[in-house]
């Protein structure tokens, strides 16, 4: 007699958080249906750009602040294991949390709540958790030192993507979509346009590319806080001709296929850099990146620098595909959904066994 598949519950506090909401995708999806069965919980219940479920994944709306109803719909899920995706949801759900599911936290980047009441209560949170999921980078370290988390809690999880899904994408029609030629030059970044995702970086770098190259043209796929101000800026700095703010979108692989060049301002593990990797793409990104040399991305020390690394891969097919061709064969090895949905498996297993051992198995 098979044993039956066990609720696993992931809480995110909006899925219009696409790093959040496309990483918890890849893992639900990917999951074993015979020893798990995922359903989300979102304090923001419209749908992520990008983001594609399976029809088994229910979606369950939730009230922030709402002490007693979280409490409620968690006794109605019954969940074996609660997966808090971002440290928000975590806090918001951190008073409704039965003392017998073990909480398992993902944490994707250095960005804390602030204040200090939000940052005890993320302490204490992190502290009764069972383990901690980070993609790598300085992150272990970083909440280890900031944060007291005990070096055996924590599990780095690399980024995993859809290879089939990513490997292929209808790139003519978004380039059809925002007016440009088949044949014109494209730099592409997807990224959360907030302060801390330096943008000013990279357009800069665009400003040398295209005082050499008029064609050039740069897809910015996502959307944020500094939406205005950047569209002032690419005025400013006479982008305008050349910048296309496609918002945030529901067809990630489509914007890949358009772009021959993917940049980035990523200093910590990011998604979009997996998924531009597998979608055989020509990688730049700063110098102060957590990626290394060796790896299959360009670093750049200043944007001038960008400039240099992508103004060859724009110029000659050649040494395009080469990039391309070593990126997509490192994201194979290295950026798969089923490697991550597999170390996410582990942790969720020893989770249980946790539970078994302590004679609250579910």
């Amino acid at each position: 007699m098979s044993t039956p598949s066990r609720p696993v519950l992931f809480a995110l506090s909006s899925l219009e958080i696409g790093g959040s909401a496309r990483a918890v995708e890849t893992i639900a999806n990917s999951l074993d249906r015979q020893k798990w069965q995922p359903q989300i919980l979102s304090f923001s219940y419209a749908q992520a750009a990008g983001v594609v479920l399976r029809e088994d994944v229910q979606i369950h709306p939730a009230r922030e602040g709402d002490a007693t109803g979280l409490k409620k719909l968690l006794s109605d899920i019954s969940p074996a294991i609660i997966v808090a995706c971002d440290f928000h949801a975590g806090l918001a759900l951190r008073q409704a949390l039965p003392n017998s599911v073990p909480l398992l936290i993902l944490a994707r980047e250095k960005q804390f709540p602030a204040g200090w009441r939000a940052r005890r209560g993320l302490r204490e949170l992190l502290g009764r958790s069972r383990a901690v999921a980070v993609p790598g980078g300085d992150l272990p370290e970083f909440l280890q030192t900031e944060f007291r988390v005990a070096k055996e809690k924590i599990r780095v999880i690399p980024y995993g993507v859809d290879l089939a899904r990513f490997s292929t994408g209808e790139g003519w029609r978004v380039r059809g979509e925002l007016h440009l030629d088949a044949g014109a030059p494209v730099v592409g970044a997807v990224v959360r346009m907030i302060p801390e995702n330096d943008i000013e970086f990279i357009l800069q770098a665009m400003a040398k590319v295209a005082a050499k190259m008029p064609e050039v043209a740069l897809i910015l796929a996502g959307d944020g806080s500094e939406y205005k101000r950047l569209e002032f800026r690419v005025d400013e700095l006479g982008l305008s001709r050349a910048v296309r703010f496609a918002g945030l979108r529901s067809d990630i692989p489509d914007v890949l296929a358009a772009c021959d060049v993917f940049v980035s301002y990523a200093k910590e593990p990011s998604l979009a850099v997996s998924e531009a990797l597998v979608a055989g793409l020509p990688v730049a990104l700063p110098e102060n990146s957590v990626y290394r040399q060796g790896q299959p991305v360009e670093l750049a020390a200043d944007p001038g620098a960008m400039a240099k690394i992508i103004l060859p891969w724009l110029q000659d097919e050649t040494a395009r595909k080469t990039a391309g061709n070593k990126a997509s064969a490192y994201a194979r090895e290295f950026c798969s959904a089923g490697e991550m949905a597999g170390r996410f498996e582990k942790m969720l297993a020893e989770a249980v066994n946790d539970l078994c051992e302590n004679n609250f198995c579910r």
